[in-house]
């Protein structure tokens, strides 16, 4: 027998070669793609993570604030409502 391919199997190999290279193709921009949106995923992690910070932050300022004013409007105790105990 021949090394020798015959014209109809370097069809056939030619459509494997192609079809493999294909998918080859398909899997790169696929990963490629995966990547991108995992890189979005993480800056909005950390967006959100600074958000939540940033809230976090504006809610102790804002509870301070309600310390205080419930502080000043709440004036002296009356001697008499002061419960001896």
């Amino acid at each position: 027998m021949s090394d020798k391919l015959t014209e109809q199997q370097q069809a056939e190999l030619q459509k494997v070669q192609s079809f493999y290279l294909s998918m080859i193709g398909d899997l790169k921009n696929e990963v490629a793609d995966l990547a991108d949106k995992k890189a979005v995923q993480a800056a909005l992690n950390i967006q959100n993570q600074q958000t939540i910070k940033n809230l976090s932050e504006q809610l102790k300022e804002m509870e301070q604030k309600l310390i205080e004013e419930k502080a000043k409007n709440a004036g002296p105790v009356p001697k008499n409502e002061v419960d001896p105990e």
